[in-house]
């Protein structure tokens, strides 16, 4: 019995052995493993840029051979006189005025569109508001005739401040008016 179970335990030991050099074996092939796996991401990574760089080389490769086939062409043609030619009809020149509308046509349009856009905003007002402002219009709504009016009296404080406001509205359209004409009259001589 005793050699029946030392034998077990040398076969028992044996078996231990060779379980353990081949898990030895297991880890050292998967060490490798590993080692090659990372390898192989930089492997990867190192693909795909060679191939980012072979493409942009395939593009200008084939821009070159597409403009040597241009030039090849545009070659032939010049040779045989088919190809566009050119001939210079009168020498290039600079403008002595530029194209387009100029500062003096703002300057009138401004003028113009000054003028015409209150007036006719006023205008338009009179002709919504629905008060009566002259003795004809009450005639003509209530149709019966006018038989007399009260004009309307300033007082001398009244008529002196719109006496003024009229004479600073002039100096203000006058000073505008002048100060465009100046600029214009500038410009045109190229000092602005």
């Amino acid at each position: 019995m005793y050699q029946e179970l030392q034998a077990q335990v040398y076969e028992a030991n044996t078996q231990l052995r060779t379980l353990q050099a081949r898990l030895a074996d297991a880890r050292q092939r998967y060490e490798q493993e590993m080692a090659t796996a990372s390898r192989i991401q930089e492997l990867a990574a190192d693909f795909q840029t060679l191939a980012r760089d072979y493409e942009v080389n395939r593009m200008i490769y084939e821009d070159l051979l597409r403009r040597r086939e241009n030039a090849r062409v545009s070659m032939n043609l010049n040779t045989e006189q088919q190809g566009l030619n050119l001939r210079i009809v009168e020498p290039a020149y600079l403008s002595h005025q530029p194209s387009g509308p100029r500062l003096v046509h703002f300057a009138a349009g401004g003028l113009v569109l000054g003028a015409a856009l209150p007036l006719t905003l006023l205008f338009g007002v009179l002709m919504i508001d629905p008060r009566i402002r002259t003795g004809a219009e009450l005639s003509d709504k209530l149709g019966l005739p006018l038989l007399a009016t009260i004009p309307h009296l300033d007082m001398p404080r009244e008529a002196a401040a719109e006496r003024r406001g009229l004479i600073m509205s002039v100096i203000v359209i006058v000073l505008t008016v002048l100060g465009v004409l100046a600029v214009g009259i500038l410009r045109m001589q190229g000092v602005i």
